[in-house]
């Protein structure tokens, strides 16, 4: 027997071993390091009986203090594993946990169990009954769709299509003799009378081009009469001094002027007419035959006639200006001031202006109404508004408001949809 080696006792389990000095203290039995005693220590001088020997050996307590055995038991298992994981050699981790396919078993609290999971992530919202029933109902839409009576009413509107080319306007040419009674009454307001030559050479621009273009106008040309007149306001400088002719000649000589810039905008209106009728003969037809499909429910190909018609309007109006016969080369000796008249003229001409803008404005509406009836945009409606029921179905109240906000069209889904938007909006859970 090696006499280095030395008997101890464990006062935790009660075992008795034998340890070198080069050995850790450690009970080869329960692991534990600080309850080993020297044998000889432990000796009392009194023996026990041998029939006591067997029990294991108790620690004394303090007084007062109670010591649980299964306690004891417990706090030394656990020093025991603490010393035995600190003992293994560090190559790979060890793991004493739970393996990784095994899952612990988690009980949830009972008030977590009594409600199911919401998996649309939203809240659950309480409706009432009334906004229940609004997000209960289902509005199905037929292809082809019968239209509203506001919306028949729209297609079924015919504007003024006619444009009337052939009716000369009625002019009232003034007289030599009116000319020269004008012309003396406003130097007797003003006080200012013309010299001699200057009075004969205003005379001759009136006989030779204002009663001209009369004789044109009363044998049907047109274009001779509009330039005639033109020619017949290209007054000589009064005095050759610019600015005393624009204050004194020309505010004298308003009235006649006045007279030949209105003769100049109805022949010009008659011209843009008859160019613009021409142009428009194409256009009046087809804007018959939508009617003819209108009435025949054929939504897609009425949609589709009004929508080249709009666009044919559209180059038609954008090209108005191109239709008017341009002046002759003397309008450059026209005075500046007259020349803006005569702009102003061809930027108004109202009735041509408004006939086209009214036809222009009737096919738009009446294109954007067939749009949303055609098979194609009603499916589109009805499938966001189906996705919008489905999410309300499935309680995902954010998507729900999405795509309800785009059911646009056609009414009776834009009346369901708004309706259950104002439910979905007065709750805050919904957002």
């Amino acid at each position: 027997m090696d006499s280095s080696l030395k008997p101890y006792l464990c006062q935790n389990c009660g075992k008795e071993f034998k340890l070198s000095d080069e050995q850790e203290k450690r009970c080869p039995h329960c692991y534990w390091t600080t309850s080993l005693k020297l044998l000889q220590e432990t000796r009392q001088p009194e023996r026990l009986p041998e029939t006591s020997a067997k029990a294991a050996p108790r620690l004394s307590p303090k007084p007062g203090i109670k010591f649980q055995p299964k306690i004891i038991f417990f706090l030394a298992l656990a020093v025991g594993l603490f010393f035995l994981i600190r003992s293994i050699p560090k190559q790979k981790s060890i793991h004493l946990a739970w393996p990784k396919d095994q899952k612990k078993e988690t009980v949830s609290p009972p008030e977590t169990q009594t409600t199911a999971p919401n998996v649309s992530g939203s809240q659950p919202v309480a409706w009432s009954e009334e906004q229940a029933a609004v997000l209960n109902v289902r509005v199905k839409v037929t292809m082809p769709r019968a239209l509203s009576e506001d919306e028949m009413h729209i297609l079924t509107r015919r504007v003024d299509f006619a444009i009337d080319m052939h009716q000369l306007p009625v002019l009232h040419f003034m007289s030599e003799d009116e000319f020269d009674k004008a012309l003396n009454r406003a130097q007797q307001e003003k006080k200012i009378y013309f010299p001699g030559k200057y009075k004969r050479e205003l005379k001759d621009l009136f006989t030779n081009h204002y009663l001209a273009a009369q004789t044109a106008y009363e044998a049907g040309r047109v274009e001779e009469t509009r330039d005639e007149l033109l020619n017949s306001i290209v007054f000589p400088i009064f005095r050759n001094d610019l600015l005393l002719h624009r204050s004194v000649a020309q505010v004298m000589l308003r009235p006649y002027i006045n007279d030949v810039l209105a003769k100049m905008q109805a022949l010009n209106a008659y011209v843009l007419r008859q160019n613009l009728a021409q142009a428009m003969e194409g256009l009046e037809k087809g804007y018959q035959d939508l009617f003819a499909l209108i009435e025949s429910n054929d939504w897609d190909k009425a949609y589709a006639l009004a929508k080249g018609l709009t666009d044919e309007t559209n180059s038609i109006e954008a090209k108005k200006n191109q239709f008017q016969v341009p002046y002759p080369a003397v309008v450059g000796e026209v005075d500046q001031d007259i020349r803006k008249g005569l702009e102003w003229q061809d930027e108004s001409l109202a009735p041509i202006s408004t006939s086209l803008n009214s036809v222009l404005a009737d096919l738009r509406i009446k294109t954007k109404t067939l749009e949303t009836n055609t098979t194609e945009a009603l499916k589109k409606a009805a499938e966001n508004y189906e996705k919008a029921t489905m999410a309300i179905d499935e309680k995902r109240w954010p998507d729900a408001i999405k795509w309800l906000e785009q059911v646009i069209y056609p009414i009776e889904l834009v009346q369901d949809a708004q309706a259950k938007l104002a439910v979905l909006h007065s709750s805050d859970q919904t957002r």
